[in-house]
């Protein structure tokens, strides 16, 4: 968790400031205009909003559709090795990478996780604290033994409809009524004001505590306080529960208005409200109580005078009023899933032939996957298959698919595909030359490719990434380094997926320049076998991250396709990633070193 929690606190912070502004001025705008109840309701949003960040499923995930790869209808290729080649060893295979330069605040993950886990184990020490002294005053409470006060009560939860048991008692620890009591409720009234309580007090009293319990005021109490213990670093979420409690008390004394049959019981009504509001105490977390703030009581008394002249509320201004607020809400969410740091998309990778194997051993400590296809058997061997189903920055193999959309749109062809060096110096002499395409993938060469992602421009490139569903097809980083542990994703077992459709020419290129490409990847040629293969290697502010090497292996009987991805503190690369994927190739029976031969 220590890895990504800033991405959760980062999203928390802007979903939940977002959801709270909004919330708050679309009320305020609108309080006149819709019923209180109405108003109370808008809450529940800000809990849907707030669900998000905690959500395991990433919002790049809820916002981007991931379509499985057409089933490959296999054309019965049979491939044709040569005795005796020459052999191409990773000698030629140059795994240069370009440092990209990053903000990282990875540092930040552990001691903001520490903070924050202060804070919930403060608040929940406090919470502890007040649902001991809630137990305490329930066990000093007294029944209820006046009949007609009995009576009233059961009949004030008969006309709001109420049938389970609630009990009703007496306490001469609090000043003000209250309901306490998720699942056996308890209305409390204070003892000490029962001298100047009259049978119309105890029927307000009941009908807005009973109208607590009917409207689950007790349950959305509990759900605000589970948010304001995950979301307590922002001080909106502390202005968002004194408001919903406010809105709260007056949603009961609108429910409470409507049960009453004329003007003088409203009339009374405030009174018992005033009468209570000069013995306001400090009120406890896990309750619900008649009296509020006084800046809060104010605003009720005014909405209780503004109730006498029953006014009319508009139902289409409600709907309206729900409808925009949703809309902005919901407005908010790709923006904030553009600004995740860190979260990790997973692909959806559904098939039945899949053996997962432990091949720990060959990764020399680092973390990552490997994706094996056996073309034969129809059949994947997969370690790590959590790892292998997380998209994550493709780095240079997204070369091979530059190279088919420049081919294909004619920006290169197959017999003249050499491009200029513009004299500019670049990191490795190899690259300080003119380039075709095979010297180009060869060589890795950043330029040549980022040359011809800028002909084709973003949009094109936007295009035929969706058209080969390429990973999260994200182009958002910029067309130069998009693919460069930037925003372009990918999974291993994605470009396992792939190289078969770019093997069986099924990606809706010519044929031609598909197999341009393929001859580029050749990396080894021996009897029995030829491998080809793309080295990745991601580094960030001079630091290696990430390292692939995918490819195929053709023998006389089938062809294996393969992804190997590893990452961690290591420095990994694409070299490192090769020489795993050759051992492993080795154990499995499927490749031969060149010391062998």
């Amino acid at each position: 968790m220590g890895e990504i929690f800033i991405s959760f606190f980062l999203n928390g912070l802007i979903i939940s400031t977002f959801s709270i502004l909004t919330i708050l001025l679309i009320r305020n705008w609108m309080k006149n205009q819709i019923k209180a109840q109405s108003l109370n309701h808008l809450w529940i949003m800000l809990f849907l909003t707030l669900l998000i960040p905690l959500c395991p499923i990433p919002l790049p995930s809820l916002f981007s559709a991931q379509p499985q790869i057409p089933e490959l209808q296999k054309e019965g290729t049979t491939v044709a090795i040569e005795e005796n080649q020459g052999v191409m060893t990773n000698e030629f295979i140059k795994d240069f990478s370009v440092s990209v330069q990053r903000i990282d605040f990875s540092f930040l993950n552990v001691p903001l996780m520490i903070l924050w886990l202060l804070g919930v184990f403060v608040l929940l020490s406090l919470l502890l604290i007040s649902f001991f002294a809630l137990k305490r005053l329930k066990a000093q409470t007294q029944p209820v033994e006046d009949p007609n006060i009995k009576a009233l009560f059961l009949s004030c939860k008969k006309r709001l409809g109420i049938k389970r048991t609630i009990d009703v008692r007496y306490s001469t620890e609090t000043h003000s009524p209250l309901i306490f009591g998720l699942f056996h409720s308890v209305v409390v009234i204070p003892k000490k004001e029962q001298s100047w309580l009259t049978m119309t007090d105890y029927e307000n009293i009941f009908l807005h505590e009973l109208s607590h319990y009917k409207n689950k005021d007790l349950l959305t109490n509990y759900v605000m306080i589970f948010f304001q213990v995950i979301y307590w670093f922002n001080p909106l979420i502390w202005i968002a529960s004194k408001r919903m409690k406010a809105d709260r008390e007056m949603a009961c004394d609108e429910a409470v208005l409507q049960l009453l049959y004329h003007d003088k019981a409203v009339v009374r009504y405030g009174h018992t409200m005033i009468n209570f509001a000069s013995t306001m105490q400090r009120k406890l977390p896990l309750t619900a109580e008649f009296t509020s703030g006084k800046r809060q009581m104010k605003e009720r008394i005014e909405r209780i005078a503004a109730f006498r002249t029953k006014k009319a509320y508009s139902f289409k201004k409600t709907v309206c009023f729900y409808t925009l607020t949703l809309f902005i809400l919901i407005a908010q969410l790709p923006f904030v899933s553009a600004l995740e740091i860190g979260a990790e998309e997973t692909y959806d990778f559904q098939n039945e032939s899949i053996i997962e194997r432990n091949l720990s051993p060959f990764f020399q400590g680092f973390e990552g996957s490997f994706v094996l296809y056996d073309e034969a058997k129809n059949q994947y061997v997969i370690h790590n298959r959590e790892n292998g189903m997380k998209r994550i920055s493709p780095d240079s193999t997204y070369k091979i698919y530059s190279a088919l959309f420049a081919l294909d749109a004619g920006y290169i062809m197959e017999e003249a595909s050499t491009l200029s060096w513009d004299g500019r110096n670049q990191p490795f002499a190899a690259w300080n030359q003119d380039h075709n395409l095979t010297s180009a993938l060869q060589n890795s060469v950043n330029w040549y490719f980022q040359r011809l992602d800028t002909m084709a421009g973003e949009e094109a490139l936007q295009t035929n990434l969706q058209r080969i569903h390429y990973g999260n097809t994200d182009t958002s980083g910029g067309v130069k380094d998009f693919w460069n542990e930037s925003s372009l994703k990918i999974s291993p077992v994605e470009q396992v997926e792939l190289l078969q459709s770019f093997y069986h020419h099924q990606l809706g290129f010519k044929k031609e320049h598909t197999a341009k490409v393929q001859d580029a990847l050749l990396i080894e040629s021996h009897t029995g076998y030829r491998l080809y293969g793309k080295t990745g290697t991601g580094t960030i502010n001079g630091i290696n991250k990430n390292g692939w090497f995918i490819g195929y292996v053709e023998t006389k009987q089938t062809t294996y396709f393969f992804a190997t991805n590893i990452q961690d503190e290591g420095e990994p690369d694409g070299q490192k990633a090769i020489q795993i994927t050759r051992d492993i190739l080795k154990e499995l029976g499927i490749y031969e070193s060149k010391e062998a031969q």
